[in-house]
């Protein structure tokens, strides 16, 4: 007899959340998802649109480009972004895109008597005009003297216009590019496609 109505007690607790589920799925948010979908969406990146975050330095190289490390840790991409391994992020549909990036350095004392600003910024090569264009850039200048050690952060967003083929790359000051700091949580390089431009 307990164990019918254990099993009843299951069916029954089974039959309310699934209606609950069907109940909150009619509400008004078309991305709701249950736990455990495996799925993930959203209203700003479709899953079939192009995406990228890549993440630290996989290596450091005789220019100012910062290289990103594309696939460990948190690093990725899907839906055609692709990563040319001489520092540039190549854009593989025409459309409107949100750009992001933040650099992080590791500053000693000696960084306070650094004739430069810390800056990065975010850069554009295009086939339309050989030279390339400046999208974003951010500065940033440490403010105390107090500790040995400190990190100076810089970040930069905006949304552009990008067209199949245009190459994006981030830009430190080439003298400062053993300052930036390798970890994933704190230099980091990314894009996605917001919408597809009108048919005309």
């Amino acid at each position: 007899m307990c164990v019918f109505i254990f099993f009843y007690i299951d069916v029954l607790k089974k039959d309310i959340n699934d209606q609950v589920l069907i109940k909150m799925k009619n509400l008004s948010f078309p991305n709701f998802q249950p736990a455990g979908s495996g799925i993930f969406t959203s209203p700003i990146v479709k899953a079939q649109n192009p995406v990228a975050h890549f993440t630290a330095l996989a290596d450091f190289q005789n220019s100012s480009n910062l290289l990103f490390e594309t696939s460990l840790g948190h690093a990725f991409s899907m839906a055609g972004m692709k990563w040319n391994k001489t520092g540039y992020l190549v854009i593989p549909t025409t459309g409107i895109y949100f750009i992001y990036a933040q650099v992080t350095y590791n500053c000693l004392r000696d960084c306070f008597s650094h004739p430069h600003q810390f800056y990065a910024s975010i850069s554009k090569r295009t086939q339309h005009y050989p030279a390339p264009e400046k999208l974003l850039k951010s500065y940033a200048r440490p403010l105390a003297k107090a500790d040995e050690f400190l990190k100076i952060s810089t970040y930069q967003a905006g949304v552009f216009k990008l067209d199949a083929g245009d190459h994006l790359y981030v830009e430190v000051p080439k003298n400062l590019i053993k300052n930036v700091s390798i970890n994933e949580y704190e230099t980091y390089f990314g894009a996605f496609l917001l919408q597809h431009p009108p048919l005309e």
